[in-house]
């Protein structure tokens, strides 16, 4: 399975590691088996909505937020009818020992299946809903307030659209050592206070081991269903 995942330069100290959050999520899926493409704004460019796609009032970085937009349009634009269905990634969800077979056979309903409890941290997606997804990007949607402050992104829009999406829990943000899943978020939100780079190679170095003992044993991948 493809592996596509969205990268833009952003300013600021929060995303100081970003470049090299990038190259260990890379190299985590790579060594899994999967086929990694990084996307950019040039990619996004080439979607023939990109002019429809309007700064929206953020709590969040302006050009971040505008950036986790953008993606949808870039991955759309790279994906072409007649391959089968993209993995949409963000750039801090660490491969922990997911292989593609684990992947291979999962129930398919027509619509986006979201990986992440969040939904858009990790889909599942064929070109055909990358297209309708990215046409409610650039439509009106509700916002949310935060602190009174009007705030508008993906992830709102996801979970205003319940009807589109299948979800799997098979990505999960990092909780601890105890509980490892087989690829982890390292969400700004859920690693505050820690360095996100040591943590990502940290957990894909965990996933490299667990590929390994995987091998060593022959194992076979288990179904995934949706719900």
């Amino acid at each position: 399975m493809k592996v596509l995942t969205y990268f833009e330069p952003l300013k600021g100290d929060g995303f100081a590691q970003e470049i090299d959050l990038l190259r260990v999520m890379v190299d985590s899926w790579r060594a899994a088996g999967f086929d990694v493409l990084v996307i950019g704004e040039r990619d996004y460019r080439r979607h023939e909505l990109a002019d429809n796609l309007t700064w929206m009032p953020t709590c969040n970085p302006e050009d971040y937020e505008m950036a986790c937009w953008r993606r949808w349009l870039a991955a759309a634009a790279v994906t072409g009818f007649g391959e089968e269905r993209v993995l949409c990634l963000d750039l801090d969800v660490i491969n922990c020992g997911l292989r593609p077979d684990d992947l291979k056979d999962t129930a398919f309903r027509g619509r986006l299946t979201a990986l992440h409890p969040a939904l858009t941290p990790a889909v599942i997606a064929s070109k055909g809903q990358l297209d309708r997804w990215a046409k409610l990007c650039v439509g009106p949607c509700k916002p949310a307030y935060y602190d009174g402050v009007e705030h508008h992104s993906d992830m709102i829009l996801a979970q205003q659209h319940p009807e589109i999406w299948d979800r799997l829990d098979v990505v999960r943000d990092f909780a601890g050592w105890g509980d490892v899943a087989p690829a982890v978020h390292l969400s700004h939100y859920s690693t505050r206070g820690s360095n996100r780079l040591a943590l990502a190679k940290d957990v894909a170095k965990l996933g490299l081991s667990r590929l390994e003992s995987a091998t060593s044993r022959g194992s076979t991948a288990a179904s995934v269903g949706c719900r």
